[in-house]
């Protein structure tokens, strides 16, 4: 059963862009804060990113956070927190079978947490898919950690503003969560037994009660010199590395065929690209390239009369190869980023204006004067040319004017 409130020591976060106010057991956040540092300290680089459901109250200024539940995660994906098929179908199970857990009645989950290892306190691709699949309520919250091997974390609150909108890249407010130091139950344990050691033999155990310190009492280490080893030096070939030579060509060629196999192939360019469907546009990429095919997930921002707005692509909607936009404008800045698995991200752009919107460009002062003189120009040519014909007819002689002008036949008068 869950404990009365009085028996907790409440903590509380707000932020003034948003409107709620949550309020959670410091307790309660201590255990978290545990779950994420032995996660943490599970790998020797970077650790597992858990996660957990958050199981609370909801009130008309927010919500209070009582406790809280583990999601399973196989980690088949890698280290980091993504949710297999089935982890989903856990986590599924989990949300709609704690209303018959009697532990938490008359509770509800008031949103999640994970962890951050590799990353800052921020709301990955993969953070986003969950809340906004597993946690769609306004007043639902994400909690993101970042552990330390100290013990310490860094913490903060995600939560959606008053129309829906969440800022992703950071929390609107982070603070620090440590260790609660519990009351001490040294009184509870034992004093030490010491045992004294004499040359001869051991002398009976005598038990010594326990003082507030123990001195322990060193002697500075005796100095002992390293050992001399002596080498035989071995004359040195000026061809000792001329066996390198044939061996040289094959690694260039094993180095040449494991990039075109291991870093290309997942990141080939998939052909974004947008097009004009009259109030809407016809956005588009290749479903068939390497690089969506081995993706999962993918998300579109796409910037429209000065806002950017992200649009996740889950599985199926990546692997469509398209999707439509209404446009408020008619200059759209559009960048879609791909995540392939086991690979870096992948990002292309494309931009959108709207031809009809746009008036054609007016030419620059010295265009329009060197055409007008370029038209003066050839007019005057052309009246040179006229004038010069007239003057080669007027010259010629008659008899070549006879020749190369038809001859007209002179008709006779009839005798009288």
């Amino acid at each position: 059963m869950i404990e009365p409130a009085a028996e907790f020591t409440f903590g509380s976060w707000s932020a003034t862009q948003v409107p709620a106010a949550i309020e959670y057991p410091l307790e309660v956040m201590d255990e978290i804060r545990l779950a994420a540092t032995e996660g943490f300290q599970k790998l020797a680089r970077g650790g597992l990113e858990v996660a957990g459901v958050l199981f609370g109250v909801r009130r008309d200024a927010g919500i209070r956070i009582v406790t809280w539940r583990p999601i399973s995660c196989e980690h088949a994906l890698g280290p980091t927190l993504q949710l297999s098929d089935r982890d989903q179908a856990q986590l599924n199970h989990l949300l709609a079978t704690a209303v018959e857990d009697p532990d938490l009645e008359g509770l509800q989950p008031v949103g999640w947490f994970l962890s951050h290892t590799r990353s800052d306190i921020s709301l990955s691709l993969q953070d986003l898919h969950i809340f906004s699949g597993f946690f769609p309520e306004l007043w639902q919250v994400t909690l993101v950690l970042r552990p330390t091997q100290a013990g310490v974390a860094r913490a903060g609150f995600f939560v959606r503003e008053a129309d829906g909108t969440l800022k992703a890249d950071s929390s609107y407010l982070e603070f620090i969560v440590k260790p609660l130091h519990r009351g001490s139950r040294l009184a509870d344990v034992s004093p030490p037994v010491v045992k004294e050691r004499s040359n001869s033999r051991l002398k009976p155990e005598a038990t010594i009660a326990a003082p507030a310190a123990f001195i322990a009492e060193t002697r500075p280490p005796a100095r002992v010199d390293p050992p001399i080893f002596r080498t035989l030096e071995r004359p040195k070939s000026p061809r000792g590395w001329l066996w390198l030579l044939p061996v040289i060509p094959g690694l260039i060629v094993a180095g040449f065929l494991m990039k075109e196999r291991y870093l290309t192939r997942d990141n080939q360019p998939f052909s974004f690209h947008v097009f004009d469907a009259g109030q809407t546009v016809r956005i588009e990429w290749n479903q068939n390239a390497a690089s969506i095919r081995n993706a999962h997930l993918g998300v579109i921002d796409i910037k429209d009369s000065g806002e950017t707005k992200r649009y996740p692509l889950a599985d199926d909607e990546l692997h469509a190869g398209k999707m439509s936009y209404v446009r408020r404008s008619g200059d759209l800045e559009l960048r879609m980023t791909v995540y392939p698995v086991g690979s870096t991200s992948i990002q292309e752009f494309a931009h959108f204006l709207d031809p009809g919107q746009v008036p054609p460009p007016a030419p620059p002062a010295e265009v329009e004067q060197l055409r007008q003189e370029r038209d003066r120009l050839a007019t005057q040519v052309q009246q040179l040319k006229e004038d010069l014909r007239k003057e080669q007819t007027r010259r010629r002689p008659a008899a070549v004017r006879r020749r190369q002008d038809p001859v007209t036949p002179i008709k006779k008068k009839p005798s009288g």
